[in-house]
C-alpha cells in the first residue's frame, strides 16, 4: 500500500512539475521566481543562484483550505543543488518513513526545486505544505566554479531515496565546463 501511495504522489508531482526542456533549462541570467513569497532559506542563501521559496503541496496533499494537519518530513540531501534528493514523509511515533514522498524537480520556468532544511533533518510542514528553495542553475554553477561556462536544471530518473523503499524521478543542477580546464571548487 505504501508503494502505491508513493507512486500516486509521484504521478501527481510529475504532472505538477515539468521536466526541464532544452529551451528553458534554468540557464538564463534573468530567471526569477515569480511565485516565491519567501526569501531563500539560510542554507540556500549561502549559495549563488538562490531565488527564494514558494509553497508546494505534495501530490497527495492532506491539508485543507481552512488549515490542515502539520505533517513531518525528512530531507534526504539538505540544500545541495548538485545532488538529486527526496523529501520523505516521517512518522514521529514509529520513527520511520510513512510511505509519502516527493522529489526535487525542474520547474517549468527552468529553476531547480531544492528541498530543505538539512540532511536527514525532520521538520514540520504546516497544513501539509512545504516551502522549497529555488535555484537558477547557471548562476549557481558560475558562482561556485570559476571555470564553469553555464549550468542547467536536469532531471535525474529513479533516484533511490535513502531510508525508504522508493525511487523517484528527481533533479539537480548540472554544471558546464570548458573542456580545456580542470574542475576546481
Amino acid at each position: 500500500m505504501k508503494i502505491l501511495k508513493s507512486l500516486a504522489v509521484l504521478l501527481v508531482l510529475v504532472a505538477t512539475v515539468s521536466a526541464c526542456s532544452d529551451n528553458n533549462s534554468g540557464s538564463g541570467n534573468d530567471l526569477r521566481c515569480s511565485d516565491c513569497n519567501r526569501p531563500p532559506s539560510s542554507a540556500a542563501a549561502a549559495f549563488p543562484g538562490a531565488r527564494g521559496r514558494f509553497p508546494l503541496q505534495p501530490g497527495d496533499w492532506i491539508g485543507s483550505p481552512d488549515g490542515g494537519p502539520t505533517t513531518q518530513w525528512l530531507d534526504t540531501d539538505g540544500v545541495a543543488p548538485e545532488i538529486a534528493g527526496c523529501h520523505l514523509g516521517w512518522d514521529l511515533v514509529a520513527d520511520e518513513w510513512d510511505g509519502r514522498a516527493f522529489a526535487e524537480g525542474c520547474r517549468e520556468d527552468g529553476l531547480l526545486i531544492e528541498s530543505n532544511p538539512g540532511v536527514e533533518e525532520i521538520h514540520d510542514h504546516a497544513n501539509d505544505t512545504g516551502s522549497p528553495d529555488t535555484f537558477n542553475c547557471k548562476e549557481y554553477c558560475m558562482g561556485i566554479y570559476e571555470n564553469a561556462t553555464g549550468g542547467s536544471c536536469q532531471p535525474v530518473p529513479q533516484v533511490a531515496c535513502p531510508l525508504s523503499t522508493v525511487s523517484l524521478d528527481s533533479a539537480e543542477c548540472v554544471c558546464d565546463f570548458n573542456s580545456e580546464l580542470t574542475i576546481s571548487r
